[in-house]
């Protein structure tokens, strides 16, 4: 049996345009990742393996929270989000929302119309994001035991998505309420994912640390 920890990193920067400016962690960020630390210390869980993406706040956050060795495995990264949302207002007109209860609809408009190729040179398939995913779901599987995974909202709603046998607009709106930091339990039996824990985040369920529950 296989059982993974996939958590999104800590809260990047929320005032980026661009990949490379988002990818660093904010001063809650870094907060965040010593809780979720100090509260996995408490429960006396133990891994076989700690995995992260090559991305800086997915290093970043495992390093803090964590305190040990980890491998590198790119295909944990996130999608190029911003490069997309650019593309997705350049060939379809479709702007990112300012209401932040507008986005879910956004952002699976966004998934619909990456996935039927239909954002020209963009920096990665949909069916390639999908593909890299589930080969590193599977070679999870075939390892064994328990791993903790630090990776991406998207990618964490891609591996949801996968076990719960949904499509693009399904893993976008899980996608997007992924909580930075928060924790989701998969587990390997009888051939394929099973979800056991969705959206877990008991390092910041005490009333002084409510305000550290973010998605951006």
């Amino acid at each position: 049996m296989t059982e993974l920890l996939l958590i999104r990193h800590g809260q990047a920067n929320a005032d980026a345009t661009d990949e490379a400016s988002y990818d660093r962690l904010s001063d809650l960020g870094r907060q965040q990742a010593i809780w979720l630390g100090e509260w996995l210390q408490t429960t006396g869980m133990t891994f076989d393996r700690l995995v992260h993406g090559s991305l800086s706040r997915q290093r970043d956050t495992a390093a803090l929270a964590f305190q040990r060795d980890a491998e590198v495995d790119a295909r944990w990264d996130e999608i190029s989000y911003f490069i997309l949302s650019t593309m997705y207002a350049e060939h379809h007109g479709h702007v990112a929302p300012d209401v932040p209860e507008d986005f879910s609809d956004y952002f699976a408009g966004l998934m619909a119309t990456w996935s039927v190729d239909a954002l020209p040179n963009a920096p990665e398939r949909y069916a390639d994001f999908k593909g890299r995913v589930l080969a590193a779901l599977e070679d999870q599987a075939a390892l064994g035991g328990n791993a903790a995974i630090i990776t991406s909202g998207g990618v964490i709603g891609m591996a949801v998505a996968a076990a719960l046998g949904l499509g693009p607009e399904g893993m976008a709106r899980l996608g997007v309420a992924v909580e930075n930091t928060s924790i989701h339990r998969l587990t390997w039996r009888g051939g394929s994912w099973r979800l056991l824990e969705f959206g877990a985040s008991p390092h910041l369920a005490s009333a002084d640390r409510i305000h550290a529950r973010t998605y951006v």
